[in-house]
């Protein structure tokens, strides 16, 4: 009978101890489950911090481009008006030109007549000497207008030149430029993110 007594003591004694070591062992299971999501936690705190930095540098240089693609569209319109101008100005020139050239040559044409008439009118020699004098400064002047007019229409056409280079240029700009805004928008809708600078782009 003290066997069977010291036996249940014995058996008790045994399950107090592994109760205690279950509770113990749960409580530290419990702990490492604690501890590790708090490491996850702080991870991920640390991952969408990062993240939120990158959305707001991507959307800085998104408003950047947007800004100097504006700028640049402006200036090219400024740019393709001013050689819509000096294209009609230079126009304009080489008509007032083409006419200067057509009243010299009728002016010459009266000149050689004079001469003419000068060698088989002798009475009429002073008068028509005179004239052709006369018409010898018209030519004169006309020729000064000629080369004036075609100093002229060559910078016209070196200013036109260089504006059209200008226009390529700001093309090529604002090609390069809408390329950077098509890859911002492409990166900012890989990480899931719209914008509506981003539409129709």
């Amino acid at each position: 009978m003290k066997f069977i007594g010291s036996s249940a003591n014995l058996a008790l004694v045994v399950l107090l101890v592994l109760s205690v070591v279950g509770t113990a062992g749960a409580t530290m299971l419990y702990q490492s489950s604690v501890q590790n999501l708090d490491q996850q936690n702080d991870r991920l705190r640390s991952e969408n911090e990062n993240l939120r930095e990158r959305l707001e540098t991507t959307r800085s240089e998104l408003q950047s481009t947007r800004q100097r693609l504006q700028r640049v569209n402006e200036s090219l319109s400024t740019t393709k008006s001013d050689v819509q101008q000096v294209a009609e100005k230079l126009e304009s020139t080489e008509k007032q030109l083409n006419a200067t050239e057509e009243m010299l040559a009728n002016t010459r044409d009266d000149l050689e007549d004079s001469r003419e008439r000068v060698d088989t009118l002798e009475s009429r020699v002073d008068d028509l000497q005179d004239r052709r004098d006369q018409l010898q400064q018209q030519v004169d002047t006309l020729e000064n207008e000629k080369e004036d007019l075609q100093d002229e229409v060559t910078t016209l056409e070196n200013e036109k030149e260089d504006l059209q280079d200008e226009v390529r240029s700001l093309e090529n700009e604002n090609s390069e430029l809408r390329s950077d805004l098509r890859s911002l928008c492409n990166k900012v809708e890989n990480e899931n993110t719209s914008y509506s600078e981003c539409r129709g782009v």
